[in-house]
C-alpha cells in the first residue's frame, strides 16, 4: 500500500471519516474488524491525474454490535469510500 494513502467516507454527500498515511488507515481497519461481522468492498471507479491515483469503492458492511447512533447490531451500512494514492 502506498505510504500516503488517503482515505475519505462519504456519508450524505459529506466527508465523515478521513485518514492520511498507512498508520491511520491500518487503525480505522482494525477496529472496522470489530465492528462489523461481514463486509464487502467494491472497486466502482478508478482514475488517473498527472501524478494521483484515485479509487472509489462502493463499501457494505453488516454490524457486529450496536453503535451510539441507533444503528444495530445485523443492519447493514451502504458507503462510498475514496482512496487517493500521490
Amino acid at each position: 500500500m502506498h505510504k500516503d494513502i488517503l482515505l475519505r467516507n462519504f456519508s450524505n454527500d459529506e466527508v465523515n471519516l478521513e485518514t492520511n498515511g498507512t498508520q491511520e488507515f491500518r487503525e480505522i481497519a482494525e477496529k472496522s474488524t470489530k465492528i462489523f461481522s461481514g463486509r464487502r468492498q467494491t472497486i466502482v471507479n478508478c482514475s488517473a491525474i498527472d501524478d494521483k491515483i484515485e479509487v472509489i469503492i462502493d463499501y457494505e458492511g453488516i454490524l457486529a454490535v450496536d453503535l451510539p447512533n441507533g444503528l444495530k447490531t445485523g443492519d447493514k451500512i451502504q458507503r462510498e469510500l475514496v482512496m487517493s494514492f500521490a
